[in-house]
């Protein structure tokens, strides 16, 4: 079985001309629900922990992020401005 291309669970990477997006998927009752598409990989993998929460409560596997969501969100703020 080949490698993951990223650590965090529940996560696509796309390759386009200019940058590189991270889409979180959750599967939930066999349907596979979109999340979004994200700038980083800890981005995304916070929206599937959040998914994870919601749909599975206290029985959801959470992705570990070593950051914060206050410092991820920080650096995404800085990009954009």
């Amino acid at each position: 079985m080949a490698a993951p291309s990223t650590p965090y669970k529940g996560l696509v990477k796309h390759v386009y001309k200019h940058c590189i997006m991270w889409e979180a998927q959750i599967r939930v009752d066999y349907c596979r629900l979109y999340l979004g598409l994200f700038r980083s990989p800890e981005e995304a993998a916070l929206a599937y922990n959040d998914a994870a929460i919601k749909y599975f409560g206290e029985f959801a596997s959470l992705n570990k992020i070593r950051q914060t969501r206050e410092s991820i969100w920080g650096a995404v703020i800085e990009q954009r401005q």
